[in-house]
């Protein structure tokens, strides 16, 4: 009983020292910050029992950066004044192939997938998805759909258009 209640001594000696240099880890006996957590994680009542990602997170209800009262139709909400979200940043090569992403793009939970285009090579593989370039794409189940705006291009279409009907009216 004395060496039980001894190692129970020096193990919360030891928990408290470690609590007293700021850090708290779990699953680790050396936390690298004030949180060091290693492994999957799930929060919220609806995830008892579930296993969340490796390495990853599940998390139940709303989740807010920058803000404690995300709007109540919200799954993510962030809020600054002065940062902005930034996107993967993914060297696309061609419209048509999912690569270098990983996963499938045939999985329904790929569709919608939005990243940063950083090739200005991207080419197109079909005539339904053109590249444009450096910008946002968007996967749609077949293809990188860009959002990148082609208004200038039709400005010119439009006001050529406009040109000659004035012509032939005037």
């Amino acid at each position: 009983m004395r060496k039980i209640i001894t190692m129970i001594s020096l193990a919360s000696g030891i928990a408290i020292l470690s609590a007293q240099t700021g850090k708290v880890g779990i699953n680790t006996s050396t936390p690298t910050n004030t949180l060091t957590v290693n492994g999957n994680q799930s929060i919220g009542s609806g995830y008892t029992g579930i296993v969340a990602p490796t390495n990853g997170m599940i998390i139940q209800g709303s989740t807010a950066i920058g803000t404690s009262t995300p709007f109540f139709g919200s799954l993510l909400e962030l809020n600054s004044t002065g940062k902005g979200l930034r996107l993967p940043q993914i060297p696309l090569a061609v419209t048509t192939f999912w690569a270098p992403l990983s996963g499938s793009p045939t999985n329904t939970a790929s569709y919608g997938m939005t990243v940063y285009n950083t090739n200005p090579d991207i080419q197109t593989g079909s005539p339904s998805y053109p590249a444009k370039g450096v910008g946002e794409y968007y996967w749609d189940g077949t293809g990188w759909v860009s959002k990148n705006s082609t208004i200038g291009a039709q400005s010119s279409e439009v006001y050529f258009s406009v040109k000659r009907y004035l012509s032939v009216y005037a």
